[in-house]
């Protein structure tokens, strides 16, 4: 088979989940079947240097993703021209829309999208976004919620949209030496946007924290546009001093080996990388039952599966949790790693883009 020449494209290269499995991309790919390469508009950071350091060429076109941005699509489409990829492959909305509109002038290049989440659009984007990404030659969907919806609201034909699972980096998988604690130990990771959930949850910690038996402590780790308002949230709560904000976390491994939960209580999410990666290293999780995370914990106990806004049912899980006695504790870590070992592996994710990547350049 002739060596496949792919342009990875993403709207930034700092930090977040989908710039996490581009890294895996950069350092799994079997360089003998893929000519691999990473692009990016702007903020080429920490993921940037891992691609980099992995030897794989990352690439800064020096614009703004904002769709509102006119010169991305044309500065792309010369960047593509250029280089003359086989194949290019975005993720993410902005990365999304610019490809589709500067492939439109590389016919010969094939198009793969991919969409991480299942976005909420006003009727007009949807029109918008729908037409423009129709140059799409193939969709990846991380979950069937995903899949669904490009096929309900993308416009994306059912036959050129293929579910693919994202990984977590091979780490993960690695013994880690768990901290102990008298204290119960909880974490939340993601970006501090609404769509996370953030405030319910911490209704429901007050009242946790009011009524569980011993001490607790809830660590937020991430960064983004609430986190003034969450912290003004905590600072008028009962027991707002067991809560702790951790910012961006570079080494989640170091986090979760302080952690004896992960809860994810998000309203919309396409995936849920934060309770893969729990679940690859041992640690119980706790997630709402929203987007892709059911399939993510498809086969985990459905009693640690809550309704998004269900308050209730997310202090009721709590409470659960920290009756149970260490060994259930373990228990329940060993059936997450299980799960997350069969699904989500590195290996398994290679072997299905690799397989992808061969079908549209053929």
């Amino acid at each position: 088979m002739a060596k496949i020449s792919v342009v990875r494209l993403m709207p930034v290269m700092d930090y977040g989940g989908v710039e996490t499995i581009v890294c895996v991309l950069a350092e799994r790919l079997p360089r003998d079947l893929v000519d691999f390469r990473v692009l990016t508009f702007g903020d080429d950071g920490a993921a940037a240097a891992r691609v980099r350091a992995a030897g794989i060429p990352c690439d800064v076109l020096d614009q703004s993703p904002a769709l509102r941005n006119l010169q991305a699509a044309p500065a792309l489409a010369r960047y593509i021209q250029r280089v003359k990829p086989d194949l290019v492959h975005a993720s993410i909305a902005e990365a999304n829309f610019h490809a589709s509109l500067a492939c439109r002038t590389a016919p010969s290049v094939k198009l793969l999208l991919e969409e991480v989440g299942t976005p909420s659009r006003s009727k007009k984007a949807k029109l918008l976004f729908g037409a423009v990404n129709r140059r799409a030659n193939a969709w990846i969907g991380v979950s069937r919620a995903t899949c669904d919806y490009l096929i309900a609201h993308e416009r994306a034909r059912r036959d050129d949209v293929h579910l693919v699972y994202n990984c977590v980096a091979d780490e993960f998988f690695e013994p880690l030496k768990r901290s102990r604690s008298n204290t119960l130990r909880v974490t939340m990771v993601g970006r501090l946007v609404p769509v996370k959930n953030h405030p319910l949850f911490l209704r429901v910690w007050d009242r946790f924290a009011e009524s569980c038996g011993g001490p607790v402590a809830l660590n937020i780790a991430g960064a983004g546009a609430e986190e003034a308002a969450l912290r003004a949230q905590v600072a008028g709560m009962r027991h707002g001093d067991t809560v702790h904000f951790s910012g961006y976390v570079h080494d989640v491994r170091a986090l979760l080996a302080d952690t004896d939960l992960v809860v994810l209580p998000s309203l919309r999410e396409g995936y849920g990388i934060a309770l893969v990666e729990a679940m690859a290293v041992g640690i119980p999780v706790i997630g709402s039952t929203a987007g892709g995370i059911p399939e993510v914990l498809d086969g985990y106990p459905a009693q640690w599966q809550v309704g998004a806004q269900d308050e209730e049912g997310w202090l009721r899980a709590l409470l659960a949790f920290s009756e149970l006695d260490s060994s259930s504790r373990r228990d329940l870590g060993r059936t997450g790693e299980k799960l997350a070992r069969a699904r989500f592996s590195s290996a398994t994710y290679i072997d299905s883009i690799v397989d992808l990547y061969s079908k549209l350049a053929s």
